[in-house]
């Protein structure tokens, strides 16, 4: 499995990662490691968990910016305590990508560059079965 096939799995599970040709997202899709795909997945849980539409929010940009990570969004639609939510949880979820190997998942203390990652740990495969226990075994297609 590629990231590629593993990007097009959470677009089919989470509407809010579906791309279009006309944006910056849309040409290069989520730009970061595998290893911070469950936070990415806990952003789109975080959203349904608020009620908010798939209309009323557009992903601009997920990327690796200075070793963490960045959700660039426009929301509209909702009013500003829902805003206010959503904005504080993007903060933690790139406070916490702080503390979350971008290749393979694991809690780190430092950012370290030189991170001795377990090699079955940064594979595509390894993250998707991870995706799947997680989901409760509800394989992302249904």
């Amino acid at each position: 499995m590629t990231f590629e096939e593993l990007e097009k799995l959470l677009e089919e599970q989470y509407p809010i990662f579906r791309r279009s040709d006309n944006d910056i997202y849309g040409l290069r899709g989520i730009e970061c490691g595998i290893g911070w795909v469950n936070l990415l997945v806990d952003f789109a849980e975080k959203l349904k968990e608020l009620q908010i539409e798939d209309h009323q929010i557009e992903i601009i940009q997920i990327k690796e910016k200075f070793f963490g990570l960045r959700i660039y969004y426009r929301i509209s639609g909702v009013d500003e305590e829902t805003c206010k939510k959503v904005s504080d949880y993007v903060f933690h979820l790139e406070e916490q990508s702080w503390r979350v190997c971008i290749r393979c998942a694991e809690s780190i203390v430092h950012r370290d560059i030189d991170h001795p990652c377990d090699h079955e740990k940064t594979t595509i495969e390894y993250h998707y079965q991870q995706l799947l226990k997680r989901l409760g075994g509800r394989p992302l297609i249904p």
